[in-house]
């Protein structure tokens, strides 16, 4: 008998985009055995979405890690998969189907996500048309390989539910909760193989709406690796990589728009930044110290 599935979704403020997500996901050619939406109130989720077949919709506390883990709270099932996605993606029609048959063929994999084709946060926002012609249009490399990868990509993460109870995200890491999908893959590789999944396609949108502030959001940028290097997620070298990128990019997007973020969202981020690296040396390492960040 196949493993039971479950797909869930936390999402706030994006009822309309989670809507189309959702009903996206009744066309695979295999379907999840339950859709788990958990919202912060219930205007994140349409009523026509809630009767959707499958479905089931539960109120949790806002942010990103606390919201899934209510979903892992709910998950009845200890013996199946779960898949993450973010309420802004579009599968490959056979995704799900995928997804199943490697988890089950592959016992020693705890965790994995798949191949973004694109990916808006990019590149700057894609179109959901525009995201299922790429789909369609796309043809596979030849010679695509299982690779193991560094933490896990949050918009689709697809993993053993019982290891995911036991493992939990941290939520310590608010709101958007940025890297919390490196810190929790590292965590499950305890546990098992966390891989790159190639035949598990999608194309991410990256819708803005609903997004964090950009001050909080560059908070986040430099206080959340801080943080999980502190607690052992991450080496010092990939720190240096990432605060290295991240400074780089809201710099240079100070000249030029760069993903589909104005030169005003970029010193939003700088600033951000600034408060973070204050912080930091004031108070050490407390990523939920983003909350005092308007």
């Amino acid at each position: 008998m196949p493993a039971r599935m479950t797909v869930a979704i936390a999402s706030v403020d994006r009822s309309r985009i989670l809507h189309e997500t959702v009903a996206g996901l009744l066309e695979q050619s295999v379907r999840a055995d339950e859709i788990l939406l958990c919202i912060a109130s219930p205007e994140d989720c349409l009523p026509e979405t809630a009767q959707l077949p499958t479905v089931r919709v539960i109120v949790g506390p806002r942010g990103l890690t606390l919201q899934r883990n209510r979903v892992l709270d709910a998950i009845d099932e200890a013996g199946g998969i779960v898949v993450f996605l973010d309420d802004d993606v579009e599968l490959d029609p056979r995704y799900l189907e995928n997804a199943l048959r490697f988890m089950e063929s592959n016992p020693n994999v705890a965790a994995f996500s798949g191949f973004a084709i694109a990916d808006g946060f990019e590149a700057g926002e894609i179109a959901r048309e525009r995201a299922k012609r790429l789909i369609a249009e796309y043809s596979p490399a030849p010679n695509r390989e299982v690779r193991e990868m560094t933490g896990l990509y949050g918009c689709n993460m697809a993993m053993r539910a019982s290891i995911a109870q036991a493992v939990r995200f941290d939520e310590r890491l608010r709101l958007y909760a940025l890297f919390e999908d490196v810190d929790f893959g590292e965590r499950m590789k305890k546990h098992g193989r966390v891989v790159s999944f190639p035949d598990c396609r999608l194309v991410h949108l990256a819708v803005r709406s609903g997004r964090i502030s950009a001050r909080r959001m560059g908070y986040a940028q430099i206080a959340n690796p801080v943080y999980l290097l502190r607690k052992g997620s991450v080496n010092r070298t990939y720190l240096l990589i990432l605060l290295r990128n991240v400074v780089l990019a809201n710099l240079a997007g100070l000249l030029i728009a760069h993903r589909g973020k104005s030169r005003l969202q970029r010193m939003g981020q700088l600033a951000g930044n600034v408060r973070a690296i204050l912080d930091l040396i004031r108070f050490g390492a407390q990523p939920e110290r983003i909350a005092g960040v308007s």
